[in-house]
């Protein structure tokens, strides 16, 4: 069973998983679309399981590495 959900309740039940969850990071992205940053696939790959058990409906992107620079190295 799918409930009709817009991409604002995503949102929020993403916002509020981040609350909880201090190892993820949610960013708004384009038109009803968000970034979700976390430590790893397997963290990810959880969240999303526990989204479709709910009853959400959701398409994921490949992951991508995040890199930044700290102290003058390259970071991951």
């Amino acid at each position: 069973m799918s409930l009709a959900l817009t991409g604002g309740k995503i949102g929020d039940r993403l916002s509020a998983e981040a609350e909880t969850n201090l190892a993820i990071n949610v960013l708004p992205g384009l038109s009803e679309s968000y970034e979700v940053q976390g430590r790893g696939e397997l963290q990810l790959g959880i969240l999303i399981e526990n989204m479709r058990r709910e009853g959400v409906e959701l398409s994921v992107s490949p992951p991508k590495v995040v890199c930044g620079t700290d102290f003058g190295f390259i970071a991951k």
